[in-house]
């Protein structure tokens, strides 16, 4: 045999190159059809009338749950535990925020209202500051830029929280339980 693989004497035709096909597996094909449904959805949502920092923010968090799904069906052991529980926990903090901002008057809705009346709190003198010292355009969107991050951080911390949270459990879980303490003989 030569360097390419083709044994000497035969003809180095169509044989011999060999091609690398991509296959799709019917669950895959399944799942990227959900995903690509569930982010029409969410686009479809986002489009509908909600403010900017709304629409930006809400196609970051969908960028980052799509990732976050590609690692957990690609991943292996304790990453795909990871990516579980960081959907697991994004997903529910997503889910609250978005019932509170459709439901003002309710506990929910208060909870989130109230976050982000503290947070505009802490970062409006920065953009009063900025205000001052240049043009409209820029503290526009600086304004819209910040409260894109005050309502992103939570869910996302949230997702970091699941993740990290899910990962430990699976541990101790492998680990089994402790030993039990004997007493110390007198």
């Amino acid at each position: 045999m030569d360097r390419q693989g083709v044994r000497r004497g035969d003809d180095p035709g169509l044989g011999a190159c060999r091609m690398w096909r991509f296959r799709f597996q019917i669950g895959q094909m399944m799942i990227a059809v959900g995903v690509l449904a569930a982010d029409l959805g969410a686009v479809r949502a986002m489009i509908a009338g909600h403010g900017l920092e709304l629409r930006i923010g809400g196609a970051v968090l969908l960028l980052a749950f799509n990732f976050g799904g590609l690692l957990a069906v690609r991943g292996r052991g304790r990453a795909r535990e990871f990516w579980l529980g960081f959907l697991w926990g994004g997903g529910i903090a997503a889910g609250s925020y978005l019932a509170g901002r459709s439901s003002p008057g309710s506990p929910l809705g208060e909870f989130w209202y109230g976050y982000h009346v503290r947070a505009e709190r802490l970062w409006w003198p920065l953009v009063e500051a900025t205000f001052r010292a240049s043009g409209s355009v820029l503290v526009e969107l600086l304004y819209v830029s910040m409260l894109t991050l005050t309502w992103i951080l939570p869910i996302v911390g949230a997702a970091l929280a699941g993740g990290i949270l899910l990962r430990s459990v699976r541990d101790a879980e492998r680990r089994g339980p402790e030993p039990p303490v004997r007493p110390i003989a007198s």
